[in-house]
C-alpha cells in the first residue's frame, strides 16, 4: 500500500461555511461585534485598589510557599525511604533518628550533601569520617550540627551495645 503525503485527501474541498470562516480569520474578523462587545466588558472589570493588589499579591506568594514546601517535605521523605531501602540492617538506628535525619535531608543542596549523609549512615565506614567532619564540605550550619548530632548518637548505640 502507497503512502499517503500529509494534507487533504485528493478530491477533498471545504465547504461554503469553512471558505468564508479562513477569509474572514485571514482578514483579522475572526468575531461578530457581539462576541468583541462581551470580551471588551469582560476585560475592562473594576479598578482594584492598592491594599486588595497587596493581598492578592500575598495570597499568590504563601500559596506558592506551601506549595514548595509539600514538594521539600515529599522530597525528604522520598529521600529517608530511599536510604532505608538502602540500609535495611539500620532499621532502629532510622526510627530513633528519623527526625533529626528528615532535619538534615531538608537543608540538603546536593548530590554531595547526600552522599556525605550515606556515608554517615555506613556503619563500616563512620569511624573513619569522625575525624574529617569539620573539614567535610556543607553549605549550611544546621546541616552539619545535625550530622554531628546523629554521629553522637550512633557511637552512644555502639557503646550501650558494648555493654549489654
Amino acid at each position: 500500500m502507497e503512502e499517503r503525503p500529509p494534507g487533504r485527501p485528493p478530491g477533498y474541498k471545504h465547504s461554503e461555511e469553512t471558505r468564508q470562516k479562513i477569509k474572514e480569520s485571514l482578514a483579522g474578523r475572526t468575531k461578530s461585534i457581539e462576541h468583541r462587545k462581551k470580551i471588551s466588558a469582560a476585560m475592562k472589570g473594576q479598578k482594584k485598589s492598592k491594599e486588595h493588589r497587596e493581598k492578592l499579591s500575598q495570597l499568590q506568594f504563601d500559596y506558592e510557599a506551601d506549595h514548595r514546601m509539600l514538594y521539600i517535605d515529599n522530597l525528604c521523605l522520598d529521600r529517608l525511604a530511599e536510604l532505608k531501602a538502602n540500609y535495611p540492617d539500620q532499621a532502629e538506628f532510622f526510627e530513633e533518628n528519623e527526625t533529626a535525619l528528615l532535619i538534615a535531608l531538608r537543608d540538603v543542596k546536593s548530590d554531595k550533601e547526600l552522599d556525605d549523609i550515606r556515608k554517615y549512615i555506613e556503619t563500616e565506614n563512620i569511624d573513619r569520617y569522625v575525624g574529617t567532619l569539620s573539614y567535610q564540605y556543607s553549605s549550611f550550619p544546621s546541616h552539619e550540627d545535625v550530622l554531628i548530632d546523629l554521629l553522637d548518637e550512633y557511637h552512644k548505640q555502639i557503646q550501650i551495645k558494648k555493654y549489654h
